[in-house]
């Protein structure tokens, strides 16, 4: 890696600019951050420097979860996040979920990751919603195989401000 002296007419104002965004969105750990959390995803070390195309769809889906977890944010969007994660990935990644500071919201049918992770769930039903805190394993629902539905579940610090 080069350094720059940011002061040196050479460096142009994008350069510096550049610079300044990749400082800003913590890009220069990025390498470490990563190195860091690939193994819990089932990654080797040698694997962070292969090519992309070398991955089956699963590994990208799972490199696409890396890339999301690595971004700072206060909020997490996430959907069906265990669908292609083996067990040791899944308990890797509840664990990372409950040091998360921000909200997480997730749409899973995964009822064990949603007891893991989630404290306020809300489901969606003919076009009515209700809340339920606490999370998935007590809920009196019973979805049918024909009856459209959708479990959204919240995991928050506050929950109070997130859905009231």
């Amino acid at each position: 890696m080069q350094n720059y002296d940011l002061q040196k007419p050479r460096c142009t104002l994008q350069r510096r600019e550049a610079h300044a965004k990749l400082a800003d969105i913590d890009g220069y750990s990025a390498k470490s951050r990563a190195e860091k959390m690939i193994p819990g995803l089932g990654f080797t070390p040698d694997q962070l420097n292969a090519p992309l195309s070398s991955f089956s769809g699963g590994w990208r889906m799972r490199l696409n979860l890396v890339r999301a977890l690595m971004s700072p944010s206060d909020l997490l969007l996430l959907d069906e996040p265990t669908n292609h994660l083996d067990l040791d990935a899944i308990v890797w990644f509840e664990e990372w979920i409950r040091q998360y500071q921000g909200t997480l919201t997730v749409i899973a049918d995964d009822r064990d990751f949603l007891d893991g992770t989630c404290n306020v769930i809300l489901h969606l039903t003919d076009f009515r919603c209700k809340r339920y805190n606490g999370n998935y394993g007590p809920l009196p629902i019973c979805p049918s195989q024909t009856q459209k539905r959708v479990i959204i579940a919240i995991r928050a610090p506050t929950c109070r401000s997130v859905v009231d």
